[in-house]
């Protein structure tokens, strides 16, 4: 009896040590797996980009849709946001304090980007990824649903300048 009692105070003495570096681990390898795909999009648009041509108004566009696997489950941590747009329009839709990853918050440069991918951990930052070659439509933000998503990429002219235009699939 007193055995059992000693192994089941040492398995939850052990539990209870162990479980917030269990958290601490899955916190960052959600946030690497959701920047990964932030830079998944980045380069599928560099390739559309390179690969077509830019198209005016009115005509077909070059497209590639792309499948974002974004972590959910037991070992993901909760994601409370996701989007995709400019990095002061997603400071807005996130709803909380802004990481650039690294811990080290915003910078100007954060700020000159055209556009970024953003998440949020519940409970943590929103972080950001710039996307040299991503843009949204006026400056929207584009939200990404956790799990299995699809981004719709279309090549278009812009008042003249080439750019890959992020949207929904369905849109």
């Amino acid at each position: 009896m007193i055995r059992a009692v000693l192994a089941v105070a040492t398995a939850v003495a052990l539990l209870a040590v162990a479980g917030p570096a269990l958290a601490d681990a899955r916190v960052d390898t959600t946030a690497d797996r959701i920047a990964t795909a932030g830079e998944r999009l980045d380069r599928a648009a560099a390739d559309l980009a390179a690969s077509s041509t830019a198209v005016r108004p009115g005509e077909p566009p070059a497209r590639r849709t792309v499948r974002l696997r974004l972590p959910e489950g037991f070992a993901a941590a909760s994601v409370g946001f996701v989007g995709i747009g400019p990095p002061a329009a997603l400071r807005d839709a996130g709803d909380g304090p802004t990481d650039r990853g690294d811990g080290g918050g915003p910078t100007p440069a954060d700020d000159a980007a055209r556009t970024a991918f953003g998440y949020r951990i519940r409970g943590g930052p929103l972080r950001t990824v710039p996307l040299s070659n991503v843009a949204t439509t006026d400056g929207s933000v584009l939200r990404v649903d956790p799990g299995n998503s699809r981004v719709r990429l279309r090549y278009v002219r812009i008042e003249g300048t080439p750019s890959v235009v992020a949207s929904r699939p369905d849109a």
